[in-house]
């Protein structure tokens, strides 16, 4: 068995989602449930009479009669909730504060917690209140007109659309970035940080776009609401991008934090690309798990490490962290040719951190670009001596020089061969 729950994006512990939104939240889907129960109670009453004058139950492709229909388009529900023969804008939106029992609700208040929680890293609660009524209200209208049921006095009820339409806008803003999950597994367990992307396809293309296709049909496989699902989804996506749209947000940016200080600080600045290293540390300061923001701090060092002060360089260099290195070894890479092509050195309190594998991974992509090699020696020669005090670093260096050595030797002598 395998375990995997998403926690929050990948952003400082500062940043991560608060609880109180989400408990708001909830607390009106449990209001909403305590004002109606007695109302369901009742429908649930009125609904087992007929079943039982009923002489046997209908199958799922038959059509109740007339005096069924008509018996059942009185059902107390209605007065609060939709259905395809029976629904106006209120109830619709009524619909997503109702559950038609315990278990509906517990299920809803697990899910929207957590929509909330992960939402109000990137918006303000009452912009997720809004996507939840829209998205989810749009995502029971098309249900409602849609679907095939029994009967056309079916009420459609629950936030399990508006639910989908939270999680449609966190993947609209935190779709290239990295999200945090518990995992689970017989024989360990611990926390992993992946890419959210990763999981776009099996939370919801697969499993609900073939299920809300079925639903459609008179054979249902289920009786959950699989098309408010997916509607729900897609809306709370056009939703986030109309929203990030009108607010002018930089593809780059991953938290409502970083957002604000490049509103109120960058926007309006005269110019802004004599001070771009700077914007992007202190973006840095503020999320140091954006590798959007380091990616652009590599390319805007190696057009200016001739000019850059070292504090900046060192600076710089301290976002660079192993993992970041990792993904992203080409932009590191430019960096350090760009310094070594005018005579300058990278940090030695960097190299005296970076482990050693990270090191072999550098060389490695230096010697297989086909450039000065000077500088890939100079990078092994600096990063030796900044693990003078490391006897087993230093060993590893310099046999990794000696092969990378024969290895150039080699290719050299396969090229003046062929040239012959």
């Amino acid at each position: 068995m395998i375990l995997l729950v998403p926690l929050n994006p990948e952003v400082p512990q500062s940043l991560r989602p608060k609880v109180l939104p989400s408990f708001v939240m909830v607390l009106s889907l449990i209001l909403g449930y305590l004002l109606t129960y007695q109302i369901i109670s009742k429908d649930s009453e009125y609904v087992e009479a007929i079943e039982n004058a009923l002489p046997e139950r209908p199958s799922v492709t038959a059509h109740l009669d007339p005096e069924s229909e008509k018996y059942l388009s009185h059902r107390p529900l209605l007065t609060v909730s939709p259905s395809t023969g029976d629904w106006d804008l209120a109830r619709l939106i009524k619909a997503n504060f109702i559950h038609g029992s315990l278990t509906h609700l517990i299920l809803n208040v697990v899910g929207v917690f957590a929509g909330v929680r992960i939402c109000v890293t990137f918006i303000p609660f009452l912009s997720s209140l809004i996507i939840f009524l829209l998205g989810g209200t749009l995502g029971l209208w098309v249900s409602v007109i849609t679907a095939r049921q029994i009967s056309d006095f079916v009420p459609h009820v629950g936030a399990s659309a508006g639910l989908f339409a939270l999680m449609g806008t966190y993947y609209i803003f935190n779709f290239r970035f990295r999200t945090q999950y518990f995992f689970w597994l017989p024989i360990r367990r611990g926390f992993v940080s992946l890419k959210t992307s990763w999981f776009f396809f099996v939370d919801v293309i697969l499993l609900e776009l073939v299920l809300s296709t079925a639903q459609l049909f008179p054979d249902r496989v289920d009786s959950v609401d699989h098309v408010a699902h997916v509607v729900g989804f897609a809306a709370g996506m056009l939703l986030a991008l109309a929203y990030r749209f009108f607010l002018r947000w930089p593809s780059f940016l991953q938290t409502r934090a970083e957002y604000v200080y490049w509103q109120l600080f960058v926007r309006e600045m005269k110019r802004p690309k004599q001070n771009k290293i700077n914007i992007y540390l202190n973006l840095l300061q503020i999320n140091r798990y954006n590798d959007f923001i380091k990616r652009r701090l590599c390319n805007s060092v190696a057009v200016q490490s001739k000019t850059l002060s070292e504090n900046a360089l060192g600076d710089s260099f301290k976002f660079f962290v192993p993992t970041f290195v990792r993904l992203n070894t080409t932009h590191v890479i430019r960096v350090i040719r760009s310094l070594y092509t005018y005579q300058r050195s990278v940090p030695q309190r960097w190299l005296s951190r970076v482990p050693y594998d990270i090191v072999i991974l550098l060389a490695k992509t230096m010697a297989k670009q086909n450039k000065n090699q000077s500088h890939l020696y100079q990078f092994l020669i600096d990063y030796r001596k900044s693990q003078s005090s490391n006897q087993r670093n230093n060993s590893n260096v310099e046999k990794l020089m000696k092969n990378l050595e024969l290895e150039f030797q080699r290719s050299t002598e396969s090229k003046t061969q062929k040239a012959v």
